[in-house]
């Protein structure tokens, strides 16, 4: 798992610096969409927050976070490289045959920890991830100490005077030499610390040399310094037993566990990370509240959107659609040339070629006008909700704050509008065209026998006048399609409601895409609740 990706709350791993850049990361990420007294007051201790954590808290625990660079020494041939690998289970530095001593540094951290590894000061070391070696340290195989080139020499002192602990790795036929002594000494001096590893150490020799190396240490004040012998396994290339290397794997992984530098770290800025716990969980109060305060609009404009549909729907069931300039065309067309529209005896009159053109014209105009009353009244429902969301938000901002702005914020857009009006108009353009498919699929005989009398875009007009009301045009569709001119009245009314209803939701589009984002969503606020939990038990556990 890298630094980047979010952290299970138990995590065992995590270190305090963890929790804190997954912090930064959360509050990065909080956003007000909303405009209320509470985010209001948050905004700026977001700010502060971030302000915190940039500018105080991240830079010194990055630093004193860094891993601690383990240098493994030694002379040539003394197996450091070896020792490295083995630890590791793995060849990340060759040596053997392909590089009988080591003439580059190499450089071997864990993955999570490259980014903090990345400043360490290792000059031109080869850099290599592996997670074998535990977080919190740089494993560092040198060059050989007494190499014969004077670069590689240097190279090998400068990184052990960088180092923060040196393994020296020396072999029970050389630890006798000067140099050992000489680079545990210094690295004495310097307050660092280190430990020794004698490497192939035969069973009969081990009693022997490890007391003898006991009180060389004890005589050169080193006697705190680890001590580890690994046995002579014989010539071999590749990895030692897991065993041979184990207790120095136990020690490395002490020494990253210990955390002492984030421990002190801690004690200095406590009153700063108490101060952090108290400031994230107010940020989290308000995130929260936020979004209550979505959830509390939205269930406020869904409650409204439903007004304008009302009346609607009663004029489409009681015929007061129909009044007016519908009623008005339609007896004009009647009166025309009656023996067409008005049934004598039950039986139409064919009509005289100029009268059904001129009917035609007439007709045309009965739809024109149920068109024109149409987009009128869905436009009118489409306002009365529009204006009764704006009442709910507006008027009542004490109960549903952000409400006002909220609603502002819709009206100064004004793509609301734009929008009614060409989407009423498309779908009763739409609702015209279903209309005359419901007419074009009434049985053959029907059509024949309305063609005596009226044309087939006179039999729509004659639908779309009864579908809104117009009690003389249902009958001459009676008369024409018998049964079936009732059902495709109820269903071109059904469609009408259905359509009216389509456009006054549409009134809450403009607010729900406001309130239907993430930042306003009730899980907002998850990531950043678990970075104040992992916050409080590192405070807690130090």
């Amino acid at each position: 798992m890298t630094r980047d990706e979010t952290m299970p709350e138990h995590a065992p791993d995590a270190t305090l610096l963890d929790v804190v850049e997954g912090l930064h990361r959360e509050v990065q990420a909080v956003a007000f969409a909303l405009d209320t007294p509470g985010t209001r007051a948050a905004k700026p201790l977001r700010r502060t927050l971030l302000e915190r954590l940039e500018d105080h808290l991240l830079p010194r625990l990055r630093e004193l976070s860094r891993p601690a660079i383990v240098v493994v020494a030694g002379s040539t041939g003394a197996g450091k490289s070896t020792i490295v690998n083995s630890l590791l289970g793995d060849e990340v530095s060759k040596a053997s045959v392909l590089r009988p001593t080591t003439r580059e540094p190499v450089l071997v951290t864990h993955p999570e920890d490259a980014e903090l590894a990345a400043v360490l000061d290792v000059g031109e070391a080869l850099r290599v991830e592996h997670d074998g070696v535990p977080r919190g340290i740089a494993l560092l195989d040198a060059p050989d100490l007494d190499s014969l080139m004077s670069s590689n020499r240097e190279t090998a002192v400068r990184l052990l005077a960088a180092a923060d602990l040196g393994l020296f790795v020396t072999t029970a036929a050389r630890y006798g030499d000067a140099l050992p002594w000489r680079v545990l000494a210094d690295a004495k001096e310097r307050g660092g610390s280190g430990a020794m590893v004698l490497n192939r150490v035969s069973d009969e020799k081990l009693a022997e040399v490890r007391t003898d190396l006991v009180a060389r240490l004890r005589e050169h004040g080193l006697a705190s310094s680890a001590l580890f012998v690994v046995p002579d396994v014989g010539a071999h290339e590749g990895l030692l037993p897991a065993a041979s290397v184990e207790p120095i794997a136990r020690w490395l992984r002490r020494v990253a566990g210990a955390d002492q530098a984030q421990t002190v770290i801690l004690r200095t800025l406590r009153g700063a990370l108490d101060t952090l716990v108290e400031q994230t969980a107010a940020l989290v109060a308000e995130v929260e509240a936020q979004a209550d305060d979505a959830a509390a609009l939205r269930a406020a404009v869904a409650d409204a959107v439903p007004s304008g549909l009302g009346d609607l729907a009663d004029a489409t069931v009681d015929g007061t659609l129909s009044t007016g300039a519908v009623e008005a065309a339609w007896l004009a067309a009647v009166d025309a040339e009656p023996g067409i529209l008005r049934p004598v005896a039950g039986r139409f009159r064919r009509p005289r070629r100029a009268a059904l053109a001129r009917r035609a014209e007439l007709l045309g105009a009965v739809t024109t006008r149920v068109r024109e009353t149409l987009v009128t009244q869905v436009l009118a429902a489409a306002r009365t909700s529009s204006e009764t969301i704006g009442s709910q938000l507006g008027e009542q901002d004490d109960r549903l704050p952000g409400g006002a702005a909220l609603h502002a914020a819709v009206q100064a857009d004004g793509a609301l509008a734009a929008w009614r009006d060409t989407t009423v108009r498309s779908e009763v353009s739409a609702w015209l065209r279903g209309v005359a498919d419901a007419v074009g699929d009434l049985a053959p005989g029907v059509l024949q026998a309305a063609d005596r009398g009226l044309t087939r875009e006179g039999l729509v007009a004659v639908a779309t006048a009864a579908a809104v009301g117009v009690a003389g045009a249902e009958r001459v569709l009676a008369g024409v399609a018998g049964a079936a001119a009732g059902e495709l009245v109820d269903a071109a009314r059904a469609d009408l409601v259905a359509l009216g209803r389509h456009v006054v939701e549409g009134e809450a589009g403009p607010y729900t895409e406001r309130l239907d984002v993430a930042a306003l969503a009730p899980e907002a606020v998850t990531g950043l609740r678990l970075r104040l939990a992992e916050l409080r038990r590192q405070v807690r556990s130090r």
